[in-house]
């Protein structure tokens, strides 16, 4: 405090001078505070004096005891009094711009100025005196400290008296765009004072008042809530807000008046509110004000009928505006419906406008009808079960997604869901609303979902038809799990444990098709999965449901018996190390065809059949040339010889007796090519309805198949078979076909015969028999059936002809040639078939036998019909039952072999086939190993220095690569039978086994090439190891492939058998021997 004793006067004053406001020239005080001794009688106590005089201040005229002297407890409670002296005379001054009572209060002294009607005690104007200088200083915590309209009050309040009332008027302004601020803070909105309008003054924003408020939505950046502050006509203390929605367009610089470096806005519209319907809207009111309460605050109350009695509501702070609140709020949720319904107007969309729902809950924008282009035949039925649909948005979520619910009348088909059993059916389909993103999106969302639902009801509603029909026997292959509209979830497989979703892709805009298991956690996979992709394209072709249930029951088992293949990939399947083969490779060409790979060398061909039937052919042939290989595989020898091993008479019963007799034509491989496309007589599409499904058309998934010489023909819908043998090889093929040939389905019973001429073929009338099971007519006769009887066009037939038992009506005694190349440009050679086919199997003639002939070995075979042996036999398809094929894709262990892996009799026989063609490589390779001719199909002779050998599959079981061993005359003595049986057991048991190494084999065939001295010892070792010596402390095992931890000599999986002139290398596991050579050098 700046203080300076004025005037000193020893014994009779002391007079002391505050509040100076310039130091440097301060001479005299407007303010001193005199203390002197009372000039009439000096006995009195001391007088104090004011000056000027503090008016109405009591205390300080009161005389000052001696005793309690204080010249700072004086002079602080004099500039207290002189304060208040000082706010009095401002509160009078600004009567006129109060808007309610002033109050001095506090210490030190402060005057509150309510500003503004009404005004919270944070919104007053706060005005005090400096103690130190006296100044008067303003403050008004609610607003910015900073604020320049108080700053000016502060200076004029100091000075010399200006334009009052337009500060305040100014202040008030500010207040209230304070209060907009604060009441829409929670909001998703953005509060602005200025936009970038370059042409506002040509705009309509230029008829308002300058003070304004932009409130930006910022989930739709195009809008605007603009609040309008005006002064109130009846008392210019309060200010009314006016409220209005605009709509601005974003322009370019070139289209603004002026270049700014921000995006420039255009506004196109501004459309005022009512405020009093906002606020009484329905299930929404003004609360009448309380007398206790100011008649300017209007609160919101729920006024949803006469149930919900009125309750008080809290009284909210002056400083929020429920009016502003309520219309931000109200913009936010119309605008998106009204966007909407502007949206749905201008794509014809007929609607019932916004709408408040039940109890004030939301809002909702129901249709009346969709456009009238959508209801196509999928459409118009479903329009049917429509019973409402309403756009809702979903306010739980921050992001609030629109919601869209359908309601249908009861589904067409009866499911298992318990959610779907009541006589209506909610369906509710979401869209995310993206900040600013186009509504017209989500009214293509929309229409997207309803053909969503339209495509998968066109096809639910032609499958009810056929499910309820008890006669298709569907019901009893597959249960209805879910049908909700969008999509179809069927059961079926053995106890129902597998699943198919069939759904609507809106962006694929196709059917799309998921295989799964219906129980949770299930060790096995779907086996569809395998065909997954064949399976949908043709569903998409063909949109049947029936259809797509027949192929799925009758390609169950077959897959189910494929996917137990091994499909692992093995880095010692072949001779190359540094590549990793695939035991088998599993190569979908349609939804009942599969081509199965062997490490990439032999292939299979595989027909999923109906009556429980599979066709097996060698893949490796061309189906339109079976005199050819495909190129990239190679023929599998004695392959239809271990097919027939397993052909029992189910399958017997549907195959043809003129099986194998004739030459393979052109025209019955194109004919099976389209026979195993359709599906079998007695599906449900083939009732007296005439309601048919059509043929499904399989995408040419593989590269390895040679192109038809007429691939015109796979499209001809009409066109299903060739003629067949009731003509002549050398007639046209451009032949009329009989009645019987225009049928679409061939019959099951003559679907897949082995003969060439009549695989996958529709037989006509003149061939004098009849389709054995034309009977059947729906999928619940698919199933492999138990009679076994023959039908009676069969037996008719073979009494005929003689010649019917060995396969061929014809003379046997002149051969033909295959027309392949020559088919359809020219006529064929003429002649009949070849007449080997007809000499039956015998010693005499040992280029037709083979090692599986089941004359000589016993197998189970067709009847007493004799297998000829050609090149292309396998070519032509083998039928097997569904548990054969079961049984030859099963893993198990070989009953003379337990120490053999597990692996199924498929891979045991192609292993085995496969070592045998690696062997033959290594005899050429090999000057140790001298190969020898036979005359034996499937055999392999060859020589070293003391014996002949002869590699061979087993007779009985064609699983089983035997080797036998014949010493030469000159070293007969040398060895002796038990020897020569440890070769034999080592061969079979630990180097032609799974995993069929070509490794091992060439290393025991190196083996079997060095000296007499050396192999005896080493057949001695190996007799250790096949027998071996409990006495022993140790055991020994024979390394046929170089062990990864053995030295680095070469990689791991090379032969493990080397020999030069002088020194010999092999690989024996010392696993124990060196336990017990660290257990002997310990006791050392």
């Amino acid at each position: 405090m700046c203080l300076r004793v004025m005037e000193y006067l020893p014994g009779r004053c002391l007079t002391i001078g505050y509040w100076r406001k310039d130091v440097k020239n301060y001479t005299t005080s407007d303010y001193t505070l005199s203390v002197q001794v009372d000039p009439t009688d000096s006995n009195k106590p001391l007088l104090v004096v004011h000056k000027p005089p503090i008016n109405g201040s009591k205390s300080t005229e009161q005389a000052i005891k001696s005793e309690h002297l204080s010249i700072e407890k004086l002079l602080i409670h004099t500039i207290h009094e002189r304060a208040k002296c000082k706010l009095q005379e401002i509160e009078a001054s600004l009567e006129k711009q109060t808007a309610g009572n002033c109050v001095i209060s506090g210490t030190p002294a402060v005057l509150f100025i309510p500003v503004m009607s009404p005004c919270i005690t944070s919104e007053q104007l706060h005005i005090s005196i400096d103690f130190l200088t006296g100044r008067v200083l303003c403050s008004m915590p609610f607003c910015d400290p900073a604020l320049q309209v108080v700053k000016e009050v502060e200076v004029l309040l100091n000075g010399d008296k200006g334009d009052m009332e337009k500060l305040f008027s100014e202040l008030r302004f500010q207040l209230m765009m304070n209060r907009i601020d604060r009441t829409v803070q929670h909001l998703f909105v953005e509060c602005k004072t200025k936009l970038p309008i370059p042409d506002i003054d040509a705009s309509p924003l230029a008829k308002l008042s300058k003070y304004k408020m932009y409130i930006n939505l910022t989930r739709y950046s195009q809008f605007y809530v603009v609040v309008e502050l005006n002064q109130s006509e009846t008392d210019s203390k309060v200010i009314a807000p006016t409220y209005y929605v605009m709509t601005v367009k974003s322009i370019s610089f070139d289209d603004a008046a002026t270049d700014l470096p921000t995006p420039n806005l255009k506004v196109t519209s501004l459309v005022q509110f009512d405020t009093f319907a906002i606020t009484h809207g329905p299930f929404t009111r003004a609360a009448e004000p309380s007398h206790d309460e100011t008649p300017n605050l209007h609160k919101r109350q729920f006024s949803g009928g006469s149930d919900f009695p009125a309750k008080k509501l809290r009284t909210e702070s002056w400083y929020y505006i429920p009016e502003l609140a309520h219309s931000v709020a109200m913009c936010e949720q119309k605008i998106p419906f009204w966007m909407l319904s502007e949206e749905l107007n201008r794509r014809n969309i007929l609607h019932q406008g916004i709408e408040v729902e039940c109890f004030g809950t939301g809002l909702v924008l129901k249709l009346l009808a969709l456009p009238s282009s959508l209801l196509e035949r999928g459409t118009k039925s479903l329009q049917k079960k429509l019973l409402s649909c309403a756009f809702r948005e979903n306010d739980g979520k921050p992001a609030r997604p629109w919601v869209v619910e359908f309601i249908f009348a009861r589904a067409p088909l009866a499911t298992l869901s318990s959610r779907e059993q009541s006589a209506r059916q909610h369906v509710y389909f979401q869209y995310d609303f993206i900040e600013n993103k186009r509504i017209g999106d989500i009214v293509e969302s929309f229409l997207d979902s309803w053909k969503q639902m339209a495509n998968l009801y066109d096809s639910v509603l032609d499958f009810a038809d056929y499910f309820d029909d008890s006669r298709d026997g569907l019901q009893n292959i597959v249960r209805l799990h879910s049908f909700n509209y969008k999509r179809l979830l069927l059961i079926y497989g053995a106890d129902f444990s597998n699943q198919v979703s069939i759904e609507w892709s809106v962006p694929e805009k196709q059917f799309k098709l998921l295989f799964s298991m219906s129980t949770h956690g299930s060790p096995i996979a779907n086996c569809h999965c395998i065909t997954d992709t064949q399976l949908q394209h043709e569903f998409n072709q063909h949109r049947s449901i029936p259809q797509l249930l027949q192929v799925l029951h009758e390609t169950y088992l077959p897959l189910m018996a494929v996917a137990k293949l091994p499909t692992n990939p093995l880095l010692a399947g072949s001779s190359n190390l540094a590549r990793a083969v695939q035991s088998f490779l599993i190569l979908p060409q349609s939804s009942t065809h599969l081509k199965i790979a062997f490490r990439g060398i032999y292939c299979l061909d595989v027909y999923c059949c109906s009556a429980g039937l599979v066709a097996v052919r060698d893949g490796a042939y061309s189906l339109f040339d079976k005199s050819k290989a495909m190129e990239g595989f190679t023929p599998t020898p004695g392959l239809k010889t271990f097919f027939n091993m397993y052909v029992d008479d189910s399958s017997v019963r549907h195959r043809s007796m003129t099986e194998d007799d004739n030459p393979p034509s052109p025209m019955e491989s194109v004919d099976s090519f389209l026979a195993q496309q359709q599906p079998s007589v007695g599906s449900p599409a083939q009732r007296a309805d005439g309601l048919r499904f059509h043929h499904p058309m399989t995408p040419p998934s593989n590269p390895l198949t040679p192109a038809s010489p007429h691939t015109s023909v796979l499209h001809q819908q009409s066109y299903s078979a060739s003629p067949g043998s009731g003509f002549p090889l050398s007639s046209p093929p451009a032949v009329t076909p009989s009645p019987s040939l225009q049928m679409r389905t061939p019959s099951p019973g003559t679907l897949l015969t082995s003969s060439p001429s009549a695989a996958f073929h529709v037989p006509s009338p003149g061939q004098g028999y009849a389709a054995p099971i034309s009977h059947i007519h729906s999928p619940a006769f698919m199933q492999p059936t138990t009679d076994t009887s023959a039908s009676p066009g069969r037996k008719s037939r073979s009494q005929q002809h003689p010649g019917a038992e060995s396969g061929s009506p014809y003379p046997s005694n002149l051969p033909m040639q295959s027309p392949g190349p020559r088919w359809p440009a020219s006529p064929s050679m003429p002649g009949p078939s070849p007449a080997s086919r007809l000499i039956p199997m015998s010693p005499g003639h040992p280029m037709l036998q083979s090692p599986g002939d089941p004359g000589r070995n016993g197998m189970v075979g067709p009847g007493s019909r004799v297998l000829p042996q050609r090149s292309w036999a396998a070519a032509v398809p083998t039928l097997l039952s569904h548990q054969a094929f079961n049984v030859l894709l099963t893993p198990t262990v070989m009953q003379d072999y337990p120490a053999m892996l597990s692996c199924s009799p498929l891979e045991r026989f192609l292993g085995c086939v496969f070592l045998r063609r690696q062997i033959q490589r290594f005899v050429q390779s090999e000057e140790t190993l001298v190969a020898l001719p036979t005359t034996e199909p499937g055999v392999v002779l060859m020589r070293v220095e003391s014996m002949t050998c002869r590699v061979a599959l087993q007779p009985s079981t064609q699983q089983i690569l035997q080797l036998s061993l014949t010493p030469l005359p000159d070293f007969h003595e040398q060895w002796s039978a038990e020897e020569l049986q440890v070769l034999e057991t080592v061969f079979e048991r630990k180097v032609v086994c799974p995993p069929y190494k070509p490794n091992a084999v060439h290393a025991f065939c190196r083996l079997l090439a060095v000296p007499v001295r050396v192999l005896k010892d080493c057949v001695q070792l190996l007799h250790l190891e096949l027998r071996p010596d409990r006495s022993h402390k140790w055991a020994l095992q024979w390394c046929w492939t170089i062990p990864p931890s053995a030295p680095h000599i070469a990689p791991a999986g090379t032969a493990a058998f080397i020999a030069t002139k002088n020194k010999i290398l092999f690989f024996v596991s010392d696993s124990l021997a060196r336990r017990f050579l660290y257990c002997n050098s310990n006791a050392a």
